[in-house]
């Protein structure tokens, strides 16, 4: 890949509109299901967000961003914190186990 499609690449990537399109710009490219192309934030093998969202912190926030932004999954975070109050939020991502078989 020249500079002139490099660059290409990243306009259309900063320019896509949905996940989809992104997948769909990267699986052109022949990215998408390249795992030698793609490293682990971080360089981490697994990595580990954490984070507890109050309703009287956060609710606003959440419920702003499920109407005016329609982001997926906010909506169900505003429904948790109206019933509990509290919720606490853990992502943890690790290697699929096809990729390790491939790298290893």
């Amino acid at each position: 890949m020249n500079d002139d499609d490099v660059k290409i690449l990243c306009l259309a990537l900063m320019r896509a509109d949905s996940e989809e399109e992104v997948i769909a710009i990267l699986e052109r490219a022949h990215y998408w299901d390249d795992h030698t192309a793609w490293r682990n934030y971080g360089d981490y093998e697994g990595f580990t967000f954490e984070q507890t969202f109050t309703y009287k912190e956060h609710g606003e926030f959440f419920r702003g961003a499920h109407t005016m932004a329609g982001l997926r999954y906010t909506g169900d975070f505003y429904e948790l914190l109206q019933r509990y109050g509290t919720i606490k939020v853990t992502i943890t991502k690790f290697r699929d186990k096809v990729e390790s078989v491939k790298a290893g």
